[in-house]
């Protein structure tokens, strides 16, 4: 059974050298993208290349709200919300290896600075949960008095907070909870309020993302009181524990990503600066307000892997990609059949795991989304992939680059 699904094309000679430029990886290099609600993981093999769906498939029983990358360990966490649980994926054995139970709905996750400690924010029983990695026990638990939708760590270790109580910030070490305001703006950023090109969600919950150095951490928060009250994205900076600038907007879901270098960062389909929060670029075509999706940062800044699409609408993202020239948003294109096989215990590219149940056959033979590789200084389009899952909340790279792990709608995908 293969590791991998190999994508392969009759144009990629031609287009091999703009290939390797778009995704800023070497040849031998494979970017694994992990999809969860189900996760997958796509890999790519280059310059082998064709035009087939690329991912593989692992169901996971449950809802996966997030999942967060522990590179000491080669593990990805999943929150499982359904199933209030983490559970914990080998990325080496392709399986589930184990789960912790955690507080009710556990909604977000994050990383203690030493890989030591998982974070959980349960938002169903309002509490903060702390795993020990070393032992996969749980240990403290703390209580946040309010819906924690997000958290986020940052390079002092300590636990920031985002949900319906507004920003918040844990030091662990005493158990303290301290309210960090988020100011307004004193002046309107250069762009509009109103983002233009009906981007409207019913996003209720609010969001939080840490750059990799650890020194800053952007956030969406939210507005419960008022009726259509504009939201805010805010950088918070670690040292100082302050908010530097913020910025109100309105139809903006809680789907965040920063680059490498803290410059810039995705919030939804819009690209911003992270010094002026004015928009740089858009991507995606939202139809309504069911937006759904996920980006990261290339390791080396840039490239944004992207794919927003709407539950309503396949493939939302057009394939631009020469070397995958079969559009799936044409209907009288068959779906393709991806090699490796299928059905049963093994799916194309690998097994399944952890009591899950296989997907329809179907699944794995339509394309009914696309990931785009996009230049980050704009979100200009360089190469769009064709996926057999959407990507519903989130994708996250491995500190070294090789890895893409994103939220899909089924499950894991490996």
């Amino acid at each position: 059974m293969p590791s991998f699904w190999r994508i392969y094309s009759a144009a990629a000679k031609n287009s091999e050298s703009g290939l390797m430029q778009a995704l800023s990886i070497p040849q031998t290099r494979r970017a694994l993208i992990s999809l969860s609600s189900l996760a997958v993981l796509i890999s790519l093999f280059l310059p082998a290349v064709y035009a087939a769906n690329i991912g593989t498939v692992v169901p996971v029983m449950g809802i996966v709200a997030d999942l967060i990358y522990d590179s000491a360990r080669n593990l990805v966490y999943l929150a499982n919300s359904s199933r209030s649980e983490v559970d914990i994926y080998s990325v080496g054995e392709r399986r589930l290896v184990g789960s912790v139970v955690t507080g009710t709905l556990p909604s977000s996750l994050a990383l203690s600075p030493d890989l030591s400690t998982l974070y959980v924010a349960s938002a169903g029983s309002n509490t903060i949960n702390t795993i020990n990695l070393n032992t996969r026990q749980r240990g403290n638990d703390y209580n946040v008095g309010s819906r924690p939708d997000a958290i986020a760590v940052g390079n002092d270790g300590k636990v920031v907070i985002l949900g319906t109580g507004g920003l918040q910030r844990l030091d662990t070490a005493t158990g303290r909870i301290t309210p960090v305001p988020i100011s307004p703006p004193p002046t309107p950023p250069g762009g509009l309020l109103n983002i233009p090109g009906a981007i409207i969600t019913n996003s209720t919950f609010a969001g939080l993302v840490t750059t990799a150095s650890g020194n800053l951490i952007i956030g969406r928060s939210i507005n419960l009181t008022v009726p259509g009250a504009a939201n805010r994205l805010f950088v918070y900076e670690v040292a100082s524990g302050v908010v530097l600038r913020s910025r109100n907007v309105t139809g903006l879901a809680s789907i965040l990503s920063a680059s490498t270098d803290g410059s810039r960062f995705m919030a939804g389909p819009l690209l911003f600066d992270t010094q002026t929060l004015t928009i740089l670029g858009r991507t995606g075509n939202v139809l309504n307000a069911n937006l759904g999706g996920g980006s990261a940062f290339s390791v080396d800044g840039n490239s944004v892997y992207a794919s927003f699409n709407n539950a309503a609408a396949c493939c939302a993202q057009t394939p631009i990609n020469p070397l995958n020239p079969n559009n799936p948003q044409n209907p009288a294109t068959p779906g393709v059949v991806t090699p490796g096989g299928g059905g049963g215990g093994g799916f194309p590219g690998g097994g399944f795991g952890g009591g899950g149940v296989p997907p329809a056959p179907a699944q794995s033979q339509q394309t009914v989304a696309v990931l785009q590789i996009l230049r980050s200084s704009s979100l200009t389009p360089q190469l769009g992939l064709r996926l057999a899952e959407q990507i519903t909340s989130k994708i996250i790279a491995s500190p070294d680059g090789q890895y893409l792990f994103a939220t899909s709608t089924s499950g894991l995908m490996v």
